[in-house]
């Protein structure tokens, strides 16, 4: 019984995470719930495994369906890639935990816009957000993914829409390929750790990869209207997560 609801919980962060982000609020905790015995950096790291490949099916699938400018998304790519590596290593020099009231304060301005402003999409619906501010985004949701990590595709999907000017559909194909860059250089550290549980990553990664397919084809097929709406449910997760980090510890 306990597998299959954690199966269920990987369809639905792989689903939530294809469109908005955020599938790792719903999957990590549930690991931590059905294996209380396992080592952190195993849950980690075995969750990081499963949700990376759903990642990449979710990329695939948007790219197929959504124009959108290749040259701009691979200089993003890799940007967000270098940057998620240097964040990495400032966890050594300096605790994140410091940073989560701060994190916590920025997303709950941008839940206020996002509930407050009827649209947050630009008026265009733009395939070739700008490049610059897309560097700009992809770097710093890059180093905040190595250095913190909570809500980073949520955030990359918000500021290429709000900020850099993608409509909704297309902010979200960027943010699935941004952040699979960052979220490889996460798993390569965990693999050469030693601490992915392949028997567990798997089935996972399956249940992941199908909810990933499903998500971003009603994203695709729904559009903005759809994002937006799930975007309102996953900021209001993240900012309950961070919450109870900072005041549960209080």
């Amino acid at each position: 019984m306990t597998d299959i609801l954690l199966y269920l919980a990987a369809f639905l962060a792989g689903f939530v995470d294809s469109v908005v982000g955020g599938g790792g609020l719903i999957q990590q905790p549930s690991l931590f719930i059905a294996y209380p015995d396992f080592p952190p950096a195993v849950i980690f790291g075995t969750n990081k495994f499963a949700m990376v490949w759903a990642t990449a099916v979710a990329s695939w699938m948007y790219l197929r369906k959504v124009s959108i400018d290749k040259k701009k998304l691979a200089v993003w790519f890799v940007f967000s890639g270098v940057f998620s590596f240097i964040g990495a290593g400032c966890v050594r020099l300096v605790n994140p935990e410091l940073f989560k009231p701060v994190i916590f304060f920025v997303m709950l301005g941008i839940a206020l816009f996002t509930f407050f402003k009827k649209d947050i999409k630009h008026d265009s619906t733009s395939s070739s957000p700008d490049l610059k501010k897309g560097i700009l985004i992809s770097s710093a949701i890059g180093f905040y993914d190595g250095f913190i990590g909570p809500g980073t595709g949520t955030l990359l999907v918000f500021l290429f829409s709000a900020y850099a000017g993608a409509e909704l559909l297309v902010a979200s194909c960027i943010a699935k390929v941004v952040n699979l860059s960052s979220n490889l250089f996460a798993l390569s550290n965990f693999i050469s750790m030693g601490t992915v549980i392949y028997s567990f990553a798997l089935p996972l990664l399956v249940f992941n990869s199908l909810g990933a397919v499903v998500g971003s084809r009603l994203a695709i097929s729904k559009g903005s209207a759809f994002i937006k709406t799930l975007l309102k449910v996953v900021i209001i997760m993240v900012l309950l997560r961070f919450g109870w980090d900072i005041f549960s510890t209080n």
